[in-house]
């Protein structure tokens, strides 16, 4: 999506699950609730219009917002 640019707190979710930590181990990493972290990564799907986390976090790995 071109103008794209995440947010501070999108970037900490992908980044995690990028780390290959579970929803529960996002939630506790971050002190949010799981809900929070469905709602984030819903969000994002739906912003750059993608089917799954997995293709959020290689989106976000190709524009070089995570390693």
């Amino acid at each position: 999506m071109k103008g794209f640019t995440p947010t501070q707190k999108e970037l900490e979710v992908v980044k995690a699950f990028a780390d290959n930590l579970t929803r529960p181990q996002v939630a506790k990493t971050l002190l949010i609730n799981e809900r929070t972290v469905d709602g984030r990564i819903y969000r994002l799907r739906r912003k750059l219009g993608l089917k799954s986390l997995a293709a959020v976090c290689v989106h976000f790995y190709r524009q070089k917002w995570i390693d």
